[in-house]
């Protein structure tokens, strides 16, 4: 072996077992590969569209206006989510301290997740994401917290999403 391969051998094998890891945990895909934790409740909307809920969440009383559109809440979080023809508006939200936005692989496509400090009153963080789900409907899965270490929970709801 050359100096140059010793030298490249490390970079490799760090590459190899980069991508092996990557293939052990599967990513959401909108089909087989989505991850539903142990034990949660799977939400169906409009024979289109599931997610999953962790199980202590309680539907609150909301009557949807013109989508499928449903509040459940937990001891330190809520989960409002919201399927039809119009989505949350994501740019309104930027001037919220802390505002971050970015994309995330979901539904066999790309949804755009915004996270921001909440008001404390009650809910000290929210995370949302947002996607097209076809050409007429939007997904809109908001997540408010009391903290930022409870909205960890939104990973697990966003990585549940599949198109039915």
């Amino acid at each position: 072996m050359t100096a140059g391969a010793d030298r490249r051998l490390p970079v490799v094998l760090l590459l190899v077992l980069a991508t092996i890891g990557a293939c052990a945990h599967p990513k959401p895909d909108g089909g087989n590969n989505v991850v539903k934790p142990e034990g949660w409740r799977e939400i169906t909307l409009v024979d289109a569209v599931s997610f999953a809920v962790p199980p202590d969440a309680q539907a609150q009383d909301f009557q949807p206006v013109d989508s499928a559109f449903g509040v459940m809440r937990g001891p330190n979080y809520e989960v409002v989510y919201d399927y039809g023809r119009f989505g949350e508006d994501l740019t309104a939200l930027t001037d919220k301290p802390e505002f971050v936005r970015t994309s995330r692989e979901i539904t066999g496509g790309t949804a755009a997740e915004v996270a921001f400090r909440g008001d404390g009153n009650p809910w000290g963080w929210v995370r949302i994401l947002s996607t097209q789900q076809d050409e007429s409907n939007h997904l809109t899965i908001r997540v408010s917290c009391v903290d930022v270490a409870a909205c960890r929970l939104a990973d697990d709801v966003f990585n549940s999403i599949r198109r039915i």
